[in-house]
């Protein structure tokens, strides 16, 4: 179908209209604007046609009342698929103002001289109806008793009820249309799928109601960006988006922007993933690749995009595959726990010794950390790992003793996510309580990116762990989100230094002046630190000579089986 144009005559005339009237017709599964009266533009506030032709095109629903979006917009797609009579009241407000207008737009279908089929709408305010907003509210609820139908109306509904947006049936039909016509116009469509990151624990946090004002602030953002029809929620807080490859990455810029401004900068991240729409793909497989694209997405911390490769749906089929194979891993042993020595920096004895999960599959072979554990995490499945690791290594301390080998602290790795999914603490002291082991031999190390996610979670994780008898160590200080005023503001009782400072050791003189600005300074506080990444002498002597107070690292051994570590102190290998 194509799109109606009027005469220049017939266009004046009714443009000049005093009275609000809008012409529109329906194209391409959208409600696209003709033609507004001058009426129409004073009515609602507009100053200029361009603007108020704009707005209606790529926002229609911006200044309506969020309840009362998602039910104008389907009368309106039940109205332009089925005909009958246009007949609707809602809340809206003039550009530029606060306070919301109840407006009754009817309308009907007109067939013009070419056949095409246009729709002229007729706008009033009822809201001189009422003296106050509880009149105009009853005037409202006893149009939607009359002429909504709860029941079935989900079913024949195209938006989503929340946000007011395309669902994602109805999207997927506006984008398939939508994107020939860009196409046409000698565009690159794309497909965008954007998802907010860790929403589940701010629910957790700070309640639904907050978390649906985030879903709805999303909405919002992307509709001013974007535009309404080209935006639809598909569920949960998974939102896509068609639009053109043009000045793509100033519009992501502006919506992360927008984004971290919502509910007074209380918000979240946003991680997007770009697909392009070719000729030959479906709408819902590109949604489908913009996901895995938006998945692979690794700084969680901040908002980001990443473009979707074969790469990435290699790593989907890896992620679907310890999705579905996590617990049985467990059962059958397939994840080990394997030992890190950790040596003081004088004697090289073995101070302490660090469980590191190791997963050897029957079908893959060694699936490495990097694979599995950000997959565990984002699933909210890593405590289920590190309790495993727990159990473990309760184990390997029971058979040290029976082999009369010393026993010394074992630490181990937890995720501020382990304490969200439940009473992780509570379950550790339980295990150690039942198997007799102490407190003392079980060592608590936190990343500084878990430091970087949620600091004030941290410190009631800390102060909860210290108070249960629990040392506390910071680990991978200085891998990405480092801050001397870490230091400072937490109490740990070791700081682990991040071993990217001695891979360039020897290319990097830089390095060596961070290594020891960040020992001289630890030492002003008096935390000892371990180096990580400790492989050659050269490096051990330097890093005694700044006075660093343990090293972990292949000059003194890799990660090692229980077996084998055992074996290396019967042996006389390592000494503890």
């Amino acid at each position: 179908m194509h799109k109606y144009h009027f005469s220049k005559e017939v266009r004046q005339t009714l443009e000049g209209l005093p009275m609000p009237i809008a012409f529109y017709q329906f194209l391409d599964h959208r409600v696209v604007p003709l033609l507004l009266s001058q009426g129409f533009l004073d009515f609602f506030g507009i100053k200029e046609m361009a603007e108020g032709i704009d707005l209606m095109t790529n926002d229609m629903y911006r200044d309506t009342h969020p309840d009362d979006v998602a039910r104008v917009a389907d009368i309106a797609y039940r109205f332009a698929i089925k005909g009958g009579i246009y007949n609707a009241v809602y809340r809206t407000k003039n550009v530029g103002q606060d306070g919301y207008h109840l407006i009754h737009s009817t309308g009907k279908h007109m067939f013009m001289e070419d056949g095409s089929q246009i729709t002229m709408v007729v706008y009033m305010d009822e809201s001189s109806l009422a003296n106050d907003v509880s009149v105009a509210s009853q005037e409202l609820n006893r149009y939607l008793k009359e002429n909504v139908q709860l029941e079935g109306w989900i079913r024949r509904n195209q938006y989503d009820d929340l946000t007011g947006l395309p669902n994602m049936g109805y999207f997927i039909m506006l984008a398939e249309a939508g994107s020939k016509r860009l196409r046409q116009n000698g565009e690159e469509p794309v497909i965008l799928f954007i998802d907010y990151n860790n929403l589940k624990y701010y629910n957790h946090t700070f309640g639904l109601a907050s978390g649906n004002e985030l879903l709805l602030g999303l909405a919002i953002a992307l509709r001013r960006i974007f535009g309404s029809e080209y935006t639809g929620r598909f569920d949960s807080d998974h939102f896509a988006v068609y639009t053109t490859k043009k000045d793509l990455e100033a519009k992501l810029g502006k919506l992360f922007c927008q984004v971290s401004s919502l509910n007074h900068g209380n918000s979240l991240s946003v991680r997007v993933g770009i697909v392009p729409l070719d000729q030959d793909k479906k709408v819902s497989t590109a949604c489908d690749e913009a996901r895995i694209a938006a998945n692979s997405v690794k700084d969680r911390s901040k908002s980001g995009f990443a473009h979707f490769t074969k790469d990435l749906e290699e790593k989907t089929a890896m992620k679907e595959y310890i999705l579905a194979r996590f617990r049985e891993a467990l059962k059958e042993h397939w994840i080990k726990a394997y030992y890190q020595p950790i040596v003081d920096a004088k004697t090289g004895k073995v101070t302490d010794e660090e469980a590191l999960a190791r997963w050897i599959d029957p079908n893959y072979g060694m699936i490495t950390p990097d694979n599995f554990i950000p997959v565990l995490e984002d699933e909210g499945l890593l405590y289920l790992l590190d309790l495993y690791m727990v159990d473990q290594a309760i184990e390997f301390l029971k058979k040290k003793q029976s082999l009369g080998i010393k026993q010394l602290p074992i630490s181990i790795n937890l995720s501020e996510k382990d304490f969200m999914a439940g009473p992780i603490i509570v379950e550790i002291n339980k295990r150690l309580n039942q198997a007799g082991i102490s407190k003392k031999l079980f060592t608590i190390e936190i990343t500084e990116r878990s430091i970087g996610r949620n600091p004030e979670l941290l410190k009631e994780i800390m102060n909860e762990l210290h108070a249960n008898g629990y040392e506390v160590w910071l680990d991978d200080f200085g891998s990405d989100y480092s801050s001397l005023n870490i230091i400072g503001d937490y109490v740990f009782d070791l700081i682990k230094i991040d071993l990217k400072f001695l891979k360039s050791f020897d290319t990097n003189p830089r390095s060596r002046l961070i290594l020891e600005g960040i020992i001289g300074f630890t030492k002003k506080f008096q935390i000892p630190t371990v180096n990580e990444g400790v492989e050659t002498e050269e490096e051990a002597d330097f890093l005694r000579q700044c006075g660093t107070s343990k090293f972990q690292g292949y000059l003194y051994s890799r990660p090692l089986p229980g077996e084998e570590l055992l074996a290396k102190y019967q042996q006389g290998v390592l000494e503890c």
